[in-house]
């Protein structure tokens, strides 16, 4: 899993966008520009496909085809999403957002328990180590959330859920949105290529 992070102009950073086996990083490239504003760091560990920026512009950019088309379509979902967490951030309290991240790479990471220390999460909602710290220990009084030596553990979703803002559900459906434009337009293309094998023969 991956968080997308904007240096702010007094060098603190907080995280924009949060990305796991759903996206690809490197958007930038799919709009034409070399550089970008954001850093991507890797923050749980796992496996990736890397594939050098010239020839990502020349085999998938410059082809214009169904990959390309594809990554624009996550791009926009991105966007949303990135836009979602702006207005989450200004709206809502410390344990909403608290809970909406862990949500979030809850379903990214696949399993209850992953690595996550306050300092990081801070890092990640752009506030106080103390102000993590106090909203981790509410969420684990009611039940969510269990945390120690630096892992977090799931151990009750739906409260979990119950805690976050509606900005997770918002997200949630935005990527699945995206999910399904994804299945439709890979389910066309495999039905065009059957119609066009069958008018061959």
């Amino acid at each position: 899993m991956t968080s997308t992070l904007l240096e702010l102009p007094d060098g603190e950073s907080i995280e924009v966008g949060l990305m796991g086996a759903e996206g690809l990083t490197g958007l930038n490239l799919l709009y034409g520009v070399a550089r970008s504003n954001t850093t991507v760091i890797a923050q749980i560990p796992g496996s990736a496909v890397r594939m050098p920026a010239p020839v990502f512009v020349r085999e998938v950019v410059r082809l214009g085809g169904p990959a390309y088309q594809l990554m624009l379509r996550y791009a926009h979902a991105f966007n949303e999403m990135v836009a979602e967490v702006a207005a989450c951030n200004a709206s809502h309290s410390v344990e909403q957002r608290c809970a909406r991240w862990i949500l979030l790479a809850h379903d990214r990471v696949g399993r209850d328990s992953f690595p996550l220390t306050h300092e990081y999460l801070a890092l990640m909602l752009g506030v106080r180590r103390a102000s993590v710290s106090s909203a981790a220990s509410l969420l684990r009084m009611v039940g969510a959330i269990d945390y120690s030596r630096g892992h977090v553990n799931v151990t009750d979703r739906e409260r979990l859920i119950s805690a976050a803002c509606g900005c997770y559900g918002a997200m949630v459906a935005t990527m699945e949105d995206f999910k399904r434009t994804a299945r439709t337009a890979a389910a066309a293309r495999v039905g065009h290529s059957r119609v066009s094998r069958i008018s061959r023969t």
